[in-house]
């Protein structure tokens, strides 16, 4: 939640977590509703994605025969707003997902299956288109449509730039094709697909202007040393992390530029919370990649100084996998399951005080 120390869950309906109040509710105050059906309060529907966006819930929704809707909730009425719809068929079947909002900019991915029946069998083909849906005035922009070669990953959105990690459809052929065997020759013979995936597979970091679709290179592998994070938080607010060799960056949208934060060897992995950079770096003279030992960090974005975290004295993996931010705690992935902690108790290594998340 942007307006509260809380969260949002949504299956068919909305449910709260107030970390005040310690309670989780659904958010329908209709008596004697049994929250089964749309004529409850707290309904969407069949959500593929969303995200709450100044105090309202945007979703993506799947229907019957392959459809889906762009839609717009007002958590205090609970009133639904259509406002976008794909129309499935019997040949084409929509998946409808929300990637980055900002600056009333919405990102949507829409994945299409068409298919086709031959010789008796059937046969199907995937599509993907990438859009903008503007909040203001509902106008719609596409960036990369089904035709255009390569995978774009958007990483950041602000009214004037997204910021994107391309991979060229070359690249994608290749790790199709290529099996281990492959990539030894290739890499050598302690070459992994998860190494190859980070550090070595092509791909560019492009900052996209939205107004004329031209776009500038700011990193790539092969130049740079641009390596991707294996992680999914890596934007807090306008600003991004991302690594080139030894060395991590941040990008401020609002000013198209980016700074150096902090330089390290070793570093294998990297995520931005809590107006933190979090890293993992490796700490013997054995690789990540063959089983060596490795460590936890992280620094403020302000000052780009490094403090290791205890960890629990564990060298192979978080103890507490931090996944997800409210104002005064992380859920995380810990014993096997979601957990709650609050955020002093998370650098102190105090995870015995963690709790099951509601």
């Amino acid at each position: 939640s942007t307006t509260s120390d809380g969260y949002y869950r949504v299956s068919d309906k909305v449910r709260y977590y107030d970390a005040e109040a310690d309670v989780s509710v659904i958010l329908c105050a209709q008596p004697g509703c049994t929250h089964t059906d749309e004529t409850c309060q707290a309904w969407v529907g069949q959500a593929i994605s969303y995200i709450e966006y100044h105090g309202q819930l945007l979703a993506t929704v799947q229907n019957e025969e392959g459809s889906a809707q762009l839609v717009r909730k007002d958590l205090t009425t609970g009133d639904i707003t259509v406002l976008e719809s794909w129309d499935g068929s019997d040949t084409d079947l929509y998946n409808v997902s929300i990637g980055r909002v900002a600056d009333n900019l919405v990102q949507i991915g829409v994945y299409r299956t068409h298919m086709t029946w031959e010789e008796g069998i059937l046969r199907s083909e995937n599509f993907k288109s990438i859009w903008l849906y503007d909040l203001t005035d509902g106008s719609w922009r596409e960036l990369f449509s089904e035709e255009e070669p390569g995978l774009a990953s958007f990483m950041a959105l602000s009214e004037k730039y997204a910021l994107v990690t391309y991979i060229t459809e070359e690249s994608l052929q290749e790790l199709d094709e290529m099996d281990e065997e492959t990539l030894r020759e290739r890499y050598g013979e302690n070459a992994n697909f998860g190494e190859y995936y980070r550090n070595i597979m092509p791909r560019e970091l492009r900052l996209y202007d939205l107004e004329t679709g031209d776009f500038t290179v700011i990193a790539d592998t092969e130049r740079e040393h641009y390596a991707a994070s294996t992680d999914f938080c890596y934007t807090y607010g306008k600003k991004v992390l991302y690594q080139c060799g030894d060395t991590l960056y941040l990008f401020d949208l609002d000013e198209a530029k980016s700074s150096a934060l902090l330089t390290m060897e070793g570093i294998i992995n990297y995520s931005l919370m809590d107006h933190k950079a979090f890293f993992v770096a490796e700490e013997g003279e054995e690789s990540y990649y063959e089983g060596g030992p490795i460590g936890f960090y992280w620094a403020d974005i302000d000052d780009g100084v490094p403090v290791r975290l205890e960890n629990a004295g564990n060298t192979k993996v978080a103890e507490f996998n931090a996944l997800y931010e409210c104002d005064s705690f992380f859920i995380g992935y810990y014993k096997s399951a979601y957990y709650m902690i609050d955020k002093e108790d998370f650098y102190a290594d105090c995870y015995e005080n963690a709790v099951l998340a509601p």
